[in-house]
Parts: structure tokens; sequence; C-alpha cells
């Protein structure tokens, strides 16, 4: 059995460098740019984003399914030559249309030329090695790619008028971290070729369009609320929205590590018994709870030391922000082993059902509350939704797999109380310490009333 806990090593440190990194990359463009551009360039990620769920269509998690059941190498072939023709013709229609429609000419730019990464995306073979279960090139890549994006950026962005660099260094960035993968895929004798094959691209789109479809809600509802401010408030509000939204999406390397390892790890857990499936959902539910309440917490409590420090008081406004969105850390860190569980098991249309009716719950609740309350009013949307989408997959995966109350639940509750205590004694310093000594009293209670065991530890570990 691969090693699940080498992977997770390799994945874990390399997110949390290129974490570092980004948030460098963020608190000098934040600083540099201003509210109002910083608001254009997060819109230019959001276009982005769409545009890549779109580009993919589901293949890039069918083709991670695919390879971990044991599909020959050559198939890689036939899925990027399918995503380079589904990225010209999404890079097409983006271009135009911001062109078109964005009153805003410097915006329209940076959407076009932000655009030009799905094509990197479309070379961007992570799910073959998410299949292989090879996670240690991937580090590789996760890391170099953000080093190339921090120096153009430091190099090339020294006042607002210079916007559209940040948006071609995140252009080569996403391309120097495909052709990372790429060498290493050839190296290990693997070999490219374009080619037009519509029997089997109606095959692994037949396969892949419900996955499609979950994915392109899932990725909507993250990217509709800067949408939505941008349409009904001001680039202003989308800046400080996203200043608030990019600390917690830093803090989801927790999520973006356990993910690509989620995947593979289900399928196999699924194929060995229905009770290996449920025991291991459980568990890692557990651990989910163990890292995500304090760090949910903690977060409410050191909003506004953690934006000033990051954004500077230019920011102050986004603490409030961060308070309520931080939530949003803990349930979707939880919603994300459901709806990997969901793929793994081939319940494609299931899932695709579930996000169309979470994006639906996410366009009512996030426009109604922006309109009323601004970008507070956005946070609280989002948490809403992703609330009531967290209760829907668990229900939905009641019917599949026994599911339990996570084990020691009440304990992790206390720990977090009085972790919560000792940050609120200890505020007036500096917010770093603060954090040490959170985390430090969160620890210890953890152990000295049971919650987590050092054997539990060390069996969590030789299991995997």
């Amino acid at each position: 059995m691969k090693s699940f806990a080498r992977n997770l090593f390799s994945l874990l440190s390399a997110d949390i460098v290129r974490r570092l990194l980004g948030f460098a990359s963020v608190a000098y463009l934040a600083r540099i740019l201003g509210t109002e551009a910083f608001g254009s360039i997060n819109i230019g990620f959001a276009v982005l984003s769409y545009g890549i769920m779109v580009s993919s269509m589901g293949l890039a998690h069918l083709g991670a399914r695919e390879i971990a059941k044991g599909a020959p190498d050559d198939v890689v072939s036939d899925f990027l030559s399918l995503r380079l023709v589904f990225a010209g013709a999404t890079v097409t229609i983006i271009m135009s249309g911001s062109l078109l429609l964005i009153s805003d000419t410097t915006t329209g730019l940076v959407v076009s030329v932000f655009s030009l990464s799905i094509f990197a995306y479309a070379l961007l073979i992570e799910w073959y090695f998410v299949g292989k279960e090879q996670m240690g090139i991937m580090g590789i890549g996760r890391v170099t790619s953000p080093v190339l994006y921090l120096l153009l950026v430091v190099i090339l962005v020294r006042s607002p008028g210079d916007i559209l660099w940040v948006a071609g260094a995140g252009v080569m960035g996403d391309l120097l971290f495909a052709g990372v993968l790429l060498r290493k895929f050839r190296k290990g004798g693997g070999s490219l070729t374009f080619r037009i094959r519509p029997a089997a691209w109606r095959s692994m789109l037949k396969q892949s369009l419900p996955i499609a479809v979950g994915s392109i809600l899932a990725q909507f509802t993250v990217n509709y609320p800067p949408i939505a401010l941008a349409i009904l408030k001001s680039n202003a509000d989308v800046g400080i929205f996203s200043a608030a939204s990019k600390i917690v999406f830093y803090l989801l390397m927790v999520d973006r590590v356990i993910a690509p390892l989620l995947l593979p790890a289900l399928t196999r857990w699924q194929g060995i018994s229905p009770d290996m499936l449920s025991n291991r959902i459980g568990e890692t539910m557990r651990w989910l709870v163990l890292v995500g309440m304090p760090i949910a917490l903690g977060g409410t409590l050191l909003a506004q030391p953690l934006v000033a420090l990051v954004f500077g008081t230019e920011y102050l406004a986004a603490a409030d922000v961060f308070r309520i969105f931080i939530w949003y850390f803990f349930l979707t860190i939880f919603n994300s082993v459901y709806s990997n569980a969901f793929i793994a098991l081939g319940r494609y249309k299931t899932y695709g059902y579930m996000m169309f009716a979470s994006a639906a719950m996410y366009v009512v609740a996030v426009t109604t509350f922006t309109m009323s309350f601004g970008s507070m009013g956005t946070a609280f949307g989002v948490i809403l939704s992703e609330g009531v989408t967290l209760l829907i997959l668990h229900f939905q995966m009641k019917k599949i797999c026994t599911l339990t109350v996570p084990k020691g639940l009440g304990k992790v509750i206390l720990s977090s109380v009085l972790m919560a205590l000792a940050v609120e004694l200890t505020s007036a310093v500096n917010v770093l310490l603060v954090t040490l000594v959170g985390a430090a009293v969160y620890g210890v209670c953890m152990i000295a009333i049971g919650a987590v065991t050092t054997r539990e530890i060390i069996n969590l570990v030789r299991r995997a």
C-alpha cells in the first residue's frame, strides 16, 4: 500500500512554503496597488478560476481516478489533447467577453492576460501523479511556481500602473509548474502526442461531465462573492473582502494538502470494504476537527491584529469580514472529504445534483446579504451556504455508509475554549507571540485531558 504519511509530509511541507510565498506576494501587492487595483486583481483571479474549471470539464478528477485504478500511461495524451481543445475555446470566450463587457479597460485587460494561464492548467498533469500517489514531484512544482511569481512581482510591480505585470507573472509561474511535471513524466518514460480521437473523447466526457458540473458549481460558489461585490458594490469592497478571504484561503493548506491524497485513498478503501471506508472517513473527520476548531476560533479572536500585520491599517475594515469568513475554513475542509468520497465511489450524478443545490443557495444568500450589508453580508452569506451544503453532503453520505460523531468532540471543544481564554489574556502582546501561546495551550490541554494521545498519533502514521 502506498505511504499516505509520506505523501502527506511531501505535500504539507511544500504547501507550507507555497503558502508563505503566496502570502508574501499578496501582502506586497495589497500595499503597492491599493484597495481598488487589488480588487481588480482578485476579479481576474476569480474569472481565471471559473475558466480553469470550465476548460477542465472534470477530466482531472476522472484522470486521477482512472490512473489510480491502473489505466496505462498513454491515456495521458488523450486527456491533455482534449483539455487543450477546451482551453483554446475558453480563453477565446473570456478574452472576447472581458474586452467587450467589462467597462473598466484595465480590469478587462487584467482578466484577459490572466486567462492565458488556462493553457498552463490544461498541460498540468498533477492528476496523473495524484493517481500514482507520487506526491514528491508535485511538491517541487508547487514551490517553484510561487518562487518565480514572487520574484517577478517584486521586480516588475512598483505602482498601481504596473497591474498587468501581476497577471503576466501569474501566467509564467503556472507555465513553470506545468513544465516541471511534464518533464518528470517524460523522464519516467512517458510519451505525449496531440491526437484527436472523437470516440475516446466522447467516452471520457460521458464519465466526466457530472464531475465537471459539480466542480464548476463548487468553484462558482468560491468565486461568486467577489463577483457579486464587484457588481453590487465597488472594486474597493472587493479589495476589502479579498484581503480577509486571502488569509483564510492560505490557511486552507490543510484542505489543499489532504484533498489530492483523499481521492486515490478513498478509492482504495472502498475497494477493500464498506466498513473500511466508514472507519477511515470517520477518522479523517476527527483529525480535521482537531486541527480546524482551534484555527477557526483563534482567527475569530485575532482578526484585527492579523489583518493589520499582513495588509496594513488601510485594510482594517477587513477584520470584521475575517471574523465571519474564517469559519468557511472550518466548514469547507469537511465538505472536501465528502466530495472526494462521492467521486471515489463513482456517485458522479449525486455529486453534481448536490453541487447544483449548493450553488443555488450561494447565489441567493450571497446576493441578498451583499445588497443589504456589503462585504460583511457577503461573508455571512458564504458561511450560511457552506453550512447548509455540509448538512446536505452529510445526510447523503449517511445513505451510503455509517457515520458517527467524531470521537472526543467534547474534549476538543473544551481545549479550544481554554485556548481562547489564554489568547484573550495575552492579547495585548504581539500577535505572533499570542498565536504561539494559544497553540501551546491547546496542545497541552489536548494531551492532558485525553483528547488525543501520542500512541494515536504514532498509530495514525503507521496505518497510513
